[in-house]
């Protein structure tokens, strides 16, 4: 789940080739694919947090946990940086 959110990820930033002159496709999916990035990173830290709650702690778990806490900052880092720059 974690490599999927990392995929989507990029798909936020389907608007900068074509900035201020996007169709209107793009603009819905920015949102849309944030939006899954994140909800797809935290289903894959909630369940690295089952795994190791069951005592089964794996090396996969816990790297999958720690690339989904990555999608999460980009996300919100990016969001934020955004805003920032158009300021």
């Amino acid at each position: 789940m974690a490599i999927l959110a990392l995929a989507v990820w990029p798909l936020s930033y389907a608007w900068i080739p074509a900035a201020g002159r996007n169709p209107d496709w793009i603009l819905a999916l920015v949102p849309l694919a944030e939006i899954a990035a994140i909800l797809l990173a935290i289903a894959a830290i909630w369940l690295g947090v089952l795994v190791k709650r069951d005592g089964e702690d794996t090396t996969s778990s816990e790297r999958g946990g720690r690339l989904a806490m990555l999608v999460v900052l980009l996300v919100v880092g990016g969001s934020l940086l955004g805003k920032a720059l158009v300021r």
